[in-house]
């Protein structure tokens, strides 16, 4: 037994004519009978509470005296033995206590590990002292879908006995992010959130039910400077795909690399993009690059105006058929 139950009132009852040393005494020695959770054996009991001096052993003769009774080798109390009973009879309960708190602990930290590890997947990353009801709430966020805890599981704190050891956070260290982090996306009080985790997210809204932030081919495309918003739109047209996340990366660094398409200004297709030739529409990426060719040959177009609209009266006499400068 690690402890036993005090009675104040009936410890002073019985000990109130007692002297400090032999108070102390028989706290000694029934802090001796619990812990061994056995009677004080004869012969033994100067020893056992370390009475050195004729006084001390007096003292230690005259509570065994009062309070105990000689059992088989054994100076014994009836009280103290009623409550080792009782502790004893308990203990199968407790044990079948600890195994459940401990089975309860594993599964806490095993879930608590899985939200960490699918945040990840999703370029998520969350500080180590995140609680579970945040770290639930983070990944609905990323995934849409609302996390399936039950709260026997979570709802309790784990505690320090079987976690292993922790270590301190000041108010001022600094938590490591992700090289990648999406200044954007990101807060003091929320989630670190990266471009590749964003572009999931949209690919994801656009049909692509598997995504990937891991995927090197989409960290190949962010770094190339294609956007989250134009994967997304790629991403749309391919979600009938069997795998409409690897066409849409594919498919827009394609389209990045060979730059925007040229469109002649006065077809059918500057007047309105959302047509093709053929009846077929213009995908939305498309109707992007369409809009920002035209803007560039607009530009370039009034950029190379005759050179005579700048030219002075007295010298449009050296203009030819053509508009050219004849002196040039």
């Amino acid at each position: 037994m690690n402890y036993y139950e005090r009675h104040l009132g009936d410890y002073a009852r019985d000990t109130r004519h007692l002297t400090i040393l032999e108070h102390g005494v028989y706290t000694l020695l029934l802090d001796r009978y619990y812990s061994s959770e056995e009677g004080i054996p004869e012969g033994r009991a100067y020893r056992l509470v370390g009475a050195r001096t004729e006084e001390e052993k007096a003292a230690v003769d005259a509570i065994l005296e009062e309070f105990f009774v000689q059992v088989d080798g054994f100076w014994r109390q009836h009280r103290a033995d009623s409550i080792i009973a009782s502790y004893r009879a308990g203990e199968p309960d407790r044990q079948s206590k600890k195994a459940n708190e401990r089975e309860r602990q594993k599964k806490s930290r095993q879930r608590r590990a899985d939200l960490f590890a699918e945040l990840e997947r999703h370029g998520v990353t969350a500080g180590f002292d995140t609680p579970m009801s945040q770290l639930r709430e983070m990944l609905s966020r990323v995934t849409g879908v609302t996390s399936p805890v039950t709260d026997d599981v979570t709802s309790q704190p784990v505690t320090c006995e079987d976690t292993g050891i922790h270590k301190p956070v000041t108010n001022n260290q600094e938590r490591e992010i992700d090289a990648g982090t999406s200044a954007s996306d990101s807060s003091d009080d929320g989630p670190t959130i990266t471009e590749a985790a964003r572009a999931c997210r949209l690919m994801r809204k656009a049909g692509c039910s598997d995504v990937n932030p891991q995927h090197p081919d989409l960290l190949a495309a962010l770094a190339e400077g294609i956007t989250p918003e134009t994967l997304a739109a790629t991403a749309a047209e391919f979600r009938n795909k069997a795998k409409p996340f690897a066409y849409a990366i594919t498919t827009a660094r394609n389209r990045h690399a060979e730059g925007p398409k040229p469109v002649t200004q006065g077809s059918a297709h500057a007047n309105h993009p959302a047509g093709r030739s053929g009846g077929s529409k213009l995908s939305a990426v498309e109707r992007v690059e369409a809009a920002i060719a035209i803007r560039k040959q607009a530009e370039a177009s009034a950029e190379a105006q005759p050179a005579a609209q700048g030219l002075a009266v007295d010298d449009r006499r050296f203009l030819g058929s053509d508009g050219h400068d004849v002196r040039a």
